[in-house]
């Protein structure tokens, strides 16, 4: 039997400045949205009734190295990882990835990818790298040396699974540079809440404390699910700042993204050179 989960804290704006998309468009520039891929994750295991179920979720990846024909995503580690009590630390998950891309012709690509290196959770290293091999020219973003300012300019590109219009290309701003008193919680399916307080609760797994993250405001109308893992870009900078970790939004279509720092994912590449 097969059963689909959903994360409800991956959630994303459906629309976004609709009145205005058509002004806004022509900034983002192509190379955000050819490096965009959808990460397909699907895993297996047995239920109670010791039945198959099979898990399929789908997040944001983001293509930010290349060697060769050999090309690096990064993606959020709550997608394609698991905290291991035994081991007292971050592993992958056993499951299949597959990287969906989209040429600029409209092609549709598909690749079969692999973990390489994943964050520790439990210190809010909530990204992960994947890689892929393929013969196609695909956009390498540039990552910061810095984190953004409040107020500065970013932009989202990230594919709903559940609405099939393809990529959409998101516009906020940093609205808090640094956010205090946010916790998320993850349980043994790697479902993410935000939450304000901890509390015991023997449900969940461990907690993220992400004191040290940082938060840009979306309008939006409607939402839907993906955006986790999704890369930051600052048109100041022109280069990825952040790592979409979790989503948070209101009833008037206010989303907020909450993200990891780009100076964290800098240092995590940073171990074991």
């Amino acid at each position: 039997m097969k059963q689909h989960t959903r994360n409800k804290f991956m959630f994303i704006p459906v629309v976004l400045f609709c009145a205005s998309y058509a002004s806004f468009a022509h900034s983002v520039k192509k190379e955000i949205l050819y490096s965009t891929a959808e990460l397909e994750i699907t895993s297996a295991g047995d239920d109670s009734k010791n039945t198959c179920t099979v898990a399929h979720s789908t997040c944001t990846a983001t293509a930010f190295a290349k060697n060769g024909k050999k090309y690096q995503y990064f993606t959020a580690a709550h997608c394609v990882s698991r905290y291991d009590k035994k081991l007292s630390k971050t592993v992958f998950k056993e499951s299949v990835l597959q990287l969906n891309l989209e040429k600029p012709n409209g092609d549709k690509l598909s690749y079969k990818a692999k973990g390489v290196k994943t964050g520790e959770m439990s210190d809010f290293e909530d990204f992960a790298v994947l890689e892929i091999e393929s013969d196609e020219d695909i956009p390498i973003l540039a990552l910061s040396k810095f984190n953004p300012e409040l107020g500065e300019d970013v932009l989202v590109v990230t594919d709903p699974s559940d609405i099939d219009l393809g990529f959409l290309k998101l516009r906020g701003y940093v609205s808090r540079t640094k956010i205090d008193n946010v916790i998320i919680k993850i349980d043994d399916a790697s479902k993410i809440e935000v939450v304000a307080k901890i509390k015991a609760d023997s449900k969940f797994l461990f907690y993220m404390d992400i004191t040290d993250g940082f938060g840009i405001q979306v309008m939006g109308l409607g939402k839907g699910l993906g955006t986790s893992g999704g890369g930051v870009f600052s048109v100041k900078r022109n280069a990825i700042v952040g790592i979409v970790s979790a989503t948070d939004f209101n009833d008037y279509g206010h989303v907020t993204l909450l993200i990891c720092p780009i100076s964290k994912f800098n240092n995590f590449l940073k171990k074991g050179e």
